[in-house]
């Protein structure tokens, strides 16, 4: 998937570029350079298809395990889907401990999602889908 992206400028041309899944940029400028809101305008434009942790706040997680249940996580990202529509989310984020253990659960139930798809295809005796399956990182 790629997400095309154009930068608002005040003359000139604005620049294009396109940002494909799973790929990292950074944003690097001086303070009050427009930083914030380009990433906020990103996110408001693919909200549906992105998540958002903001990385220059602290995030303090309640223990060393992620507690939550799948039901519990429809819930979080729904709450978050409503306040990341707030105005306000864009400088104040009430919800960054809650991102992380989001993005947290999410990759653990990745990893989990991929070690069955092996185990069923070693149960099934098809070693070439288990081998294919071990080298690959990310799921399908």
């Amino acid at each position: 998937m790629t997400f095309d992206f154009s930068v608002s400028i005040l003359s000139g041309q604005p620049p294009n570029f396109k940002v494909k899944a799973g790929e990292i940029i950074f944003v690097l400028g001086a303070n009050g350079t427009g930083k914030s809101s380009l990433l906020h305008q990103f996110f408001a434009a693919h909200r549906q298809n992105s998540r958002r942790i903001s990385a220059h706040r602290q995030t303090w997680f309640d223990s060393n395990a992620i507690q939550i249940t799948g039901r519990q996580r429809r819930d979080q990202q729904t709450n978050l889907q409503q306040w990341d529509a707030d105005p306000t989310s864009r400088w104040r984020d009430q919800y960054s401990g809650a991102r992380a253990s989001l993005a947290i659960y999410d990759l653990l139930d990745a990893e989990n999602v991929r070690a069955r798809k092996i185990a069923a295809a070693v149960d099934e005796e098809q070693f070439d889908s288990s081998k294919n399956a071990l080298e690959r990182r990310c799921p399908d």
